[in-house]
């Protein structure tokens, strides 16, 4: 793991691993776009292709995804979406 220095491949896990870093390092795709939001932060990431793979990566900014998950629903109406 390039971050922390971590070599044992026997201690790496599949979780809880930076995918936007993992895009970076282990692909050498780029940051080509950022969008700053009151509550997240989205990130487009590409290949070096200029027709290639575009993929935006959107997280909050200060909730852990275990805290999110632990938020009760939305209420109906409440800036939830409806069905598509």
């Amino acid at each position: 793991h390039p971050s922390t220095g971590q070599r044992d491949p026997e201690q790496w896990s599949s979780s809880a691993q930076d995918v936007v870093e993992q895009m970076l390092v282990g692909l050498g795709w780029r940051i080509t776009g950022v969008c700053e939001r009151a509550d997240t932060r989205s990130l487009l990431v590409t290949s070096r292709d200029p027709a290639g793979v575009q993929v935006v990566v959107t997280a909050h900014k200060t909730a852990s995804m275990q805290q999110l998950a632990e938020l009760p629903p939305p209420a109906a109406g409440a800036g939830a979406l409806g069905p598509f």
